[in-house]
Formats: structure tokens, sequence, C-alpha cells
């Protein structure tokens, strides 16, 4: 990532024009937080959320097997993968689904 010192009225920061994903280490110690696999369609999707968040699997269930319903945000990406990040930092709590082929 190309980074630019830019001073304005608010002071010093730093500006970069490239962003990728990334994972890091999950924190340890006093700032550590649980992590929760909650697993669907006999574990071939699954749904990973902080520990403290508040879900119920049989109605993960119902909307993963219901009807359809498909809402458009009007939200454009010129890149996929900037998806997650828009969701993680627009949202209250966001988890991560994943699936295996079949699932």
């Amino acid at each position: 990532m190309a980074l630019d010192r830019v001073v304005n009225e608010r002071g010093p920061w730093l500006v970069g024009d490239d962003l990728r994903l990334c994972s890091f280490v999950p924190m340890q110690g006093a700032g550590a937080h649980q992590e929760r696999m909650i697993r669907l369609d006999d574990g071939r999707v699954e749904l990973r959320v902080d520990g403290e968040q508040p879900l119920h699997a049989g109605r993960l269930h119902d909307a993963l097997f219901g009807p359809t319903l498909e809402q458009w945000s009007g939200v454009e990406f010129d890149r996929p993968d900037l998806l997650d990040f828009w969701l993680a930092s627009m949202l209250p709590v966001s988890g991560i689904l994943t699936a295996e082929q079949d699932g």
C-alpha cells in the first residue's frame, strides 16, 4: 500500500491509495473474545460470529432454506472484495458465512 503523509486542518494523516483484505491473529489477553461457529446444512454451511452475539440457530436454518428474498442496497463496488470491509464497518454486528461447494 502506498502511503502519503498529508497535513490538513485536523493534523497529519496517512492516506492510502490501495486496500487489500487481510486477517489478523486473534486477540489474546484482556482484549480477547470468543468466536462461535454455527453449523448449518449438516456442517456444509457455517457462520462465524463473536461469542456474545445472540443468535437462534433454528431461524438461521429457516433463512437459509426458506423462500428467497432479494433486497438491493444500491451500494456499488468496483472491487467485490470490498463488500466484506463495507459490511463490517457499517453494521453493528456481523459474521462470516462460509459454505462448501455443495452447501
